[in-house]
């Protein structure tokens, strides 16, 4: 690994360490309010799903400073995963996460997360189904679903302000989960909203 790859990332008063090769990775600083977000969790007791994990981006926050107890942990970029095992080696917690190199619809991950993240954008929408079935069937979890969405053509169409809007597609969301759910296991699934925030601009009015 050459010296202008290694980069540390301070997020205010706690540190987490990353590594990572440019021309291969990319590293978002959009992302740091959502990290600190994460960090600030408690996930003491909980198993994560991290369907699109590169080099770490929330999978760091979520052993160092959420204190998850294990996160699996999926790319398909053996580039990203090698800087992955690098900076969890550099942050101490390379014993809570297992790594896989694959689509992460194909690792078939069952019935095993108390927490699915889906930080992909500009959608996640292919893994929503795999997502579904990683979560405890007999108490469910928590999906983090991420993505763009155009406040731009839709205020022109529904006169609704920026927060409305995401809110909007919240629900939307939350339908056709329902809609999964019910066709994995055949019975109604209680879905809802536990919270919409901004992670960052994409483009304009995305």
């Amino acid at each position: 690994m050459s010296f202008f790859a290694a980069f540390i990332v301070f997020l205010l008063s706690f540190t987490v360490r990353y590594c990572f090769d440019v021309t291969h990775n990319m590293f978002s600083f959009g992302n740091i309010s959502e990290k600190l977000r994460v960090s600030k969790m408690d996930c003491r007791d909980e198993v994560i799903f991290d369907m699109f994990v590169g080099i770490g981006y929330f999978t760091l926050s979520f052993l160092v400073h959420a204190k998850a107890k294990q996160v699996h942990a999926c790319d398909w970029n053996p580039k990203a995963l090698e800087y992955l095992k690098e900076n969890l080696k550099l942050n101490k917690v390379e014993e809570r996460c297992k790594i896989y190199l694959s689509d992460c619809c194909q690792v078939n991950l069952v019935d095993i997360a108390d927490r699915v993240y889906l930080g992909l954008i500009p959608s996640c929408q292919f893994a929503w189904k795999s997502a579904c079935k990683a979560l405890r069937k007999e108490k469910g979890g928590i999906l983090h679903v991420h993505e763009n969405v155009n406040t731009f053509s839709d205020k022109s169409k529904y006169g609704l302000e920026k927060k409305e809007i995401w809110k909007k597609r919240g629900e939307e969301i939350v339908s056709q989960l329902l809609s999964i759910f019910y066709q994995i296991y055949n019975i109604e699934w209680l879905v809802e909203i536990k919270h919409v925030t901004k992670v960052k601009s994409y483009a304009p009015h995305i």
